[in-house]
């Protein structure tokens, strides 16, 4: 037996008492590799009502579907799963799909619950701003430019269900708050002056300054307590899975994947 598949055999026999997600054996004979996405995070991820799909995160799933293939000598198509960001924990909990990818970050409580990544691309949070209304904000530290926004008139708005909204309502309680339906919502918003303002990741922000001229960062420094790092997530029992990503992103150049998206 070749070393790879003697892997695979261990593995199957050390989680077999657990249904609650697939591996990769399971993924080999099926031939597919399901990644679960939002859609909605560009440059990492934005799928159409179609459900074509693309940015950073869907070539990088393409391109650990095609790694897969080549250490198993099998072809391994990837099917990209729809999920949302509230429903994002329960659905990978639920085996809706193998692997989560499209900027989630790296936090406590998910690497608690579930098998997170070696680093893919750093983040961070940001204050994406109307250019009108930013000067007076330009230039503080973290303290003051939290201070100050939460006794402003500016109107914040947030997706839900992601860190977005844990950082707002940590740190920026008092702000006037719409949160929005989905992660797309909040950008149609500041293109169209309904709102002031929303904290966002460094990543998507950059990507939706180029889209939005009008809008701009604040804080490219980034609030010094959210630096971080974007990951992709699969379920605890799904350990070998897990071993060939964290394989996979050391062998791929990440840079000239993500210089085409931002």
């Amino acid at each position: 037996m070749k070393p790879f598949f003697q892997a695979i055999a261990v593995a199957s026999m050390v989680i077999s008492h657990s249904v609650m997600a697939r591996n990769l054996p399971d993924i080999i004979r099926s031939s597919s590799l399901r990644v679960g996405t939002t859609g909605d995070y560009a440059p990492l991820t934005r799928c159409d009502s179609l459900g074509h799909c693309e940015g950073f995160a869907i070539d990088m799933a393409k391109s650990l579907g095609n790694y897969l293939s080549q250490i198993t000598g099998k072809t391994i198509s990837v099917e990209f799963v729809k999920t949302n960001w509230p429903d994002l924990h329960s659905d990978l909990a639920n085996d809706r799909f193998d692997v989560a990818m499209g900027g989630i970050t790296r936090t406590d409580d998910r690497s608690q619950h579930f098998l997170v990544s070696d680093n893919v691309i750093p983040s961070g949070k940001v204050l994406l701003m109307q250019q009108s209304k930013a000067d007076a904000y330009l230039g503080m530290n973290d303290h003051q430019l939290t201070k100050h926004l939460n006794i402003s008139n500016l109107h914040l708005v947030i997706n839900p269900g992601g860190t977005n909204q844990r950082f707002v309502r940590k740190h920026l309680p008092d702000m006037r708050v719409t949160l929005t339906a989905d992660n797309r919502e909040p950008f149609l918003m500041l293109q169209q002056h309904q709102a002031d303002a929303m904290i966002t990741d460094r990543t998507e922000a950059l990507y939706q300054v180029k889209q939005i001229p009008s809008l701009m960062i604040v804080n490219d420094a980034m609030f010094s307590w959210t630096v971080s790092h974007k990951i992709f997530m699969t379920q605890k029992s799904s350990l070998l899975l897990m071993s060939e990503v964290n394989r996979w992103l050391k062998q791929t150049d990440i840079q000239s994947i993500q210089k085409k998206w931002f």
